[in-house]
């Protein structure tokens, strides 16, 4: 009798065994990448497009640049600007809406 029991118990330890290894595993066990993290090809896209901007703003005259990169990197106002570089307000709005244009014309429709 106890050889009887010890084998019904051995195979249904085996049966139990066998459904639990068919089993899916939870979704959390998946090894997902992360949704919050960019993929490698948004990595690549995002520094082509750096270094386009880059190039873009090189081919803007040093004042240029440097109103752009004042207003729109360090965001001063554009009163500050025209204090710094010794010009009216009005200069600075023109020559930024220039140099904004010259950078859409260089740089092309962004996606």
């Amino acid at each position: 009798m106890a050889a009887w029991l010890f084998t019904l118990a051995a195979n249904a330890a085996t049966d139990h065994l066998r459904r639990r290894g068919r089993e899916v595993p939870p979704p959390e066990t998946f090894d997902a990448p992360d949704p919050h993290q960019p993929s490698p090809w948004e990595s690549v896209d995002q520094s082509r497009r750096i270094q386009a901007l880059r190039g873009a703003l090189e081919d803007l005259t040093p004042r240029q640049r440097a109103m752009v990169l004042a207003y729109y990197v360090q965001e001063h106002p554009v009163k500050r600007i025209a204090q710094d570089l010794g010009c009216a307000e009005g200069t600075v709005k023109a020559t930024l809406f220039q140099s904004l244009q010259k950078l859409r014309k260089t740089l092309g429709p962004q996606p």
